[in-house]
């Protein structure tokens, strides 16, 4: 299944347009690679290329939205928490700002990471999610 494919079912499944699944999957691959072991995030992007590209996709979105945190509540607390746990918060706030709620949030985390074990080493994205919940445990809802 392509990149795309993911996008459009997403889509349908959360009840939004495809530019708002897109932006979801983005979003949350832009997570990824920034608090995932860097060794294992280069691996997998070698493997889904097409992860690599919506990741900076939504990492360029953000930088001419005027930054990377996220707005409301989530990304101030976000901001004053750092780390990990500061980049869940600003990362849950995007896609809030989105308008997607927690269920559609993770749905999209869900499918997004069943995607990529379909797609690159089974072992490799597993070891990428304990890092993520490892780091984050509430994460474990929405992966």
């Amino acid at each position: 299944m392509l990149m795309q494919d993911l996008i459009h079912n997403l889509a349908q499944d959360i009840g939004t347009d495809e530019a708002t699944a897109r932006g979801a999957l983005g979003t949350l691959l832009c997570f990824m690679r920034d608090n995932a072991e860097e060794q294992d995030v280069q691996a997998l992007f070698a493997q889904v290329p097409e992860a690599k590209a919506l990741a900076e996709e939504a990492a360029a979105g953000d930088a001419d939205a005027g930054g990377g945190s996220g707005g409301g509540l989530m990304g101030m607390l976000g901001g004053l928490v750092g780390g990990s746990m500061g980049a869940a918060m600003n990362t849950l706030g995007r896609l809030q700002d989105m308008g997607l709620d927690t269920g559609q949030i993770g749905t999209a985390g869900k499918a997004l990471f069943r995607h990529l074990e379909q797609q690159a080493e089974p072992e490799l994205v597993r070891r990428i999610l304990d890092q993520l919940a490892g780091k984050v445990p509430m994460l474990e809802k929405f992966l």
